[in-house]
């Protein structure tokens, strides 16, 4: 996730998709931005299945977060996110060989 002000990201590896798993995210997400003094406001989001359940909107309604979602098919809509993944890519999963992706995961914290 990105504060669209300050460009501040909250980023974690997970293992699938889910909505239960996206929910999780946005809880532990909204609560390092607070602590960082950032109130979430609105999340906005791809169309992923996670994020057109109603678990997720109830979280996003519990929270008080404003739900909006992309055009399909068009991720330069959410173009912030798109160019973090490429960052991430080039500065962290790709920048030098792992043994494993055990070993990789691990480096994503620093």
């Amino acid at each position: 996730m990105i504060d669209d002000h300050s460009r501040v990201a909250y980023a974690e590896i997970c293992t699938d998709e889910k909505a239960v798993t996206a929910i999780g995210v946005l809880h532990r997400a909204s609560a390092w931005f607070n602590e960082r003094g950032v109130h979430v406001e609105r999340v906005l989001s791809d169309n992923g299945l996670a994020y057109r359940s109603h678990a997720w909107r109830d979280a996003c309604a519990d929270l008080g977060i404003v739900h909006k979602r992309t055009r399909p098919y068009r991720p330069q809509t959410n173009g912030k996110i798109e160019r973090f993944h490429r960052i991430l890519g080039y500065g962290w999963a790709y920048a030098r060989h792992y043994d494993n992706d055990a070993q990789r995961r691990d480096q994503l914290p620093s």
